[in-house]
């Protein structure tokens, strides 16, 4: 698609897509690993994660025969929407668990070497305390980790900007101010940190004072994270579909996430359950509160809020103590972060968002300059790019 330009200068960025965006880039990228050949320099070969790992009981097979076939110098297994695929989930797991990693992983580390094959999967999370202890400690040497935390802007901007603006539903993705209430929740997928959330909610007696959405129940898979694997039952809160927005209703009048509640969402803050507690990667779920200029508090990995800071983005310190965000346990982290959200209880919401939309502001103008020139893409990829034919 193309950016609508004339909207992109009503946000005072006053710059163009440049060649370097994520959009480009990452396209030249994608439409290569859809050709025949997967390369356009015979040393260099892409694919997205399901093509190599699709068959998931053999998850070693067609990289090694990808590598034995091409002759190929590097693989890049391109998966910037998460921030794990089943193989490295299996080399983490074994890693942390009671045996570390088991010989079938060093086999197929020593296959590649023979090979003279790197594998590298790129990854839209940041290089975590979790995986710089996996790579300093593994000792594989032909299996790395390029990280592109910022890919997911794109993908969010292209989200709505179709599904708000191109469909002519709004003018600008701006939050429409009405505050009636302190929080929006949604959860979609019911991950275990997210029922963690809902009970704690529920113990506060805080469920009334926000809008929450539970599209699906849970079941054992839901309990399981990159490495944290257990079961939580909740003491206060019962689980049951709530239905904010016919997320899962097939008659709904809107595709994707387009939900009429995200630009009015009538209420002050998103509290933005992200998507794992062991490393704290930024989504869609966050990336879209710069979009709309909605305050936010979000709860996933230890310091899944500052995370943010890394990429020039600025936190709401002027009224959050986010100290909370450096606790290493899970749920207490949880508890001081209501701390900080229930204190906004009673006050006047108007108020509040004055005092931070200039941090709103900050933070809009920054997601767009990462919008139209991406200045995290890996250097191997961009290096890559830049030669390209």
């Amino acid at each position: 698609m193309q950016y609508n330009t004339e909207y992109l200068q009503e946000t005072n960025i006053g710059i163009q897509e440049d060649k370097f965006s994520a959009k480009s880039v990452y396209s030249h990228f994608i439409i290569l690993g859809n050709t025949e050949t997967k390369t356009e320099d015979n040393v260099n070969y892409f694919g997205q994660s399901n093509y190599f790992e699709g068959d998931r009981s053999d998850l070693f097979t067609e990289y090694i025969n990808f590598a034995q076939r091409e002759n190929c110098k590097n693989i890049y297994s391109l998966i910037p929407t998460e921030c794990h695929s089943p193989l490295f989930q299996q080399f983490i797991i074994q890693h942390f668990g009671k045996e570390g990693i088991t010989k079938p992983f060093y086999d197929f580390d020593k296959k590649l070497d023979e090979l003279d094959c790197n594998l590298y999967y790129v990854y839209g999370s940041y290089n975590s305390e979790l995986y710089k202890k996996f790579e300093s400690e593994s000792n594989l040497k032909r299996i790395k980790v390029l990280y592109w935390p910022t890919y997911l802007i794109t993908h969010t901007f292209n989200l709505y900007y179709t599904g708000f603006i191109q469909n002519g539903k709004h003018e600008s993705l701006d939050l429409i101010q009405d505050f009636e209430k302190l929080y929006i929740n949604y959860n979609h997928r019911p991950r275990i940190h997210r029922k963690i959330m809902m009970d704690l909610l529920c113990k506060r007696n805080l469920l009334d004072d926000g809008f929450n959405s539970w599209n699906e129940i849970s079941n054992i898979n839901n309990g399981t994270d990159i490495v944290t694997s257990y079961n939580y039952n909740t003491e206060c809160w019962k689980e049951e579909i709530l239905n904010l927005d016919d997320y899962k209703s097939k008659d709904k009048d809107y595709l994707e996430e387009h939900s009429p509640t995200m630009l009015k969402p009538n209420a002050l803050f998103s509290l933005v359950g992200e998507t794992s507690m062991d490393v704290p990667y930024v989504t869609e779920k966050t990336f879209r509160c710069f979009f709309f200029k909605q305050p936010f508090i979000a709860y996933g990995a230890k310091g899944q809020n500052k995370e943010i800071l890394n990429y020039g983005f600025k936190l709401f310190d002027n009224i959050i103590d986010y100290s909370f965000d450096d606790e290493p346990v899970h749920i207490k982290r949880f508890e001081l972060l209501l701390n900080e959200l229930e204190k906004f209880k009673n006050q006047n919401f108007n108020d509040i968002y004055k005092k931070v939309e200039p941090i709103l502001e900050h933070n809009r103008k920054r997601v767009y300059e990462l919008l139209l020139k991406d200045e995290f893409i890996p250097k191997e990829l961009l290096e890559i790019y830049e030669n390209r034919n």
